[in-house]
């Protein structure tokens, strides 16, 4: 994730208390969100390589902020589930099959599974919930952590969920999957960061707390291929 949460906190007139990160690997936003002047986490990552890794980041930081780690997996109902292990230090692994072929998986492989618990967020979030920010980074998996957060949802101010408008896993949820679940929580997507050409992050406040005069952000950090580029990847097996 590339956005800096204080400013989108800044646009929205919201605090930054404590933030929630579901697929948070190895804790490469640790530093940012302390910045940010978050000062209670909870973290969610269920690969034994990346939660190790994640745990020794945070001991270095633990007198600056309060930490819960929990290594598992989130999803809409418990289970246990073999992950698909990505070979860039687990950060693309995803609880859905990676669809071969795709360019932005080219120097990636798949060639590891890890058996990990599956549970789901209303599990580790109190009605009485102090943690105003949500971050969602499951490799597709956002609409089933979504369908496990029904009971606690809407005690955030804030989620931030990675969005896709090139399907890379099988079943991964949708743009337009997710923005229909968060509506229907009560939450509309306000800003649109698209960072790769296929994915970005979805910014999405609670309605009671979008100002009136808040017009939704888009940027592209990288823009689509038009039809004759698309067609051309095609023939030379590229995309």
């Amino acid at each position: 994730m590339q956005l800096k949460l204080d400013e989108v906190a800044k646009r929205y007139g919201l605090e930054t208390r404590g933030v929630v990160h579901v697929g948070a690997n190895e804790g490469q936003e640790i530093d940012a969100y302390l910045e940010a002047g978050f000062s209670r986490f909870k973290m969610f990552e269920p690969l034994h390589g990346p939660f190790a890794k994640l745990t020794e980041n945070v001991k270095a930081r633990e007198h600056l902020a309060a930490f819960e780690l929990f290594q598992v997996a989130l999803g809409s109902s418990p289970d246990r589930a073999n992950m698909f292990v990505a070979s860039n230090g687990g950060a693309s692994s995803s609880l859905l099959k990676p669809i071969a072929g795709k360019r932005s998986m080219k120097n990636i492989d798949f060639d590891a599974k890890e058996t990990v618990e599956v549970q789901t967020l209303d599990r580790y979030i109190d009605s009485d919930n102090d943690f105003n920010f949500l971050v969602l980074d499951t490799q597709g998996f956002e609409k089933e952590v979504l369908l496990g957060s029904k009971e606690t949802i809407g005690t955030f101010d804030a989620v931030i969920c990675e969005i896709n408008r090139d399907i890379t896993y099988h079943a991964s949820a949708t743009i337009t999957d997710i923005d229909r679940i968060m509506a229907g929580y009560g939450f509309t997507r306000m800003e649109t960061h698209w960072v790769g050409r296929g994915w970005g992050d979805g910014v999405y406040i609670r309605d009671a707390l979008v100002p009136e005069d808040a017009e939704q952000i888009e940027t592209d950090s990288k823009k689509p291929r038009s039809r004759i580029k698309k067609v051309l990847y095609r023939l030379l097996r590229r995309s």
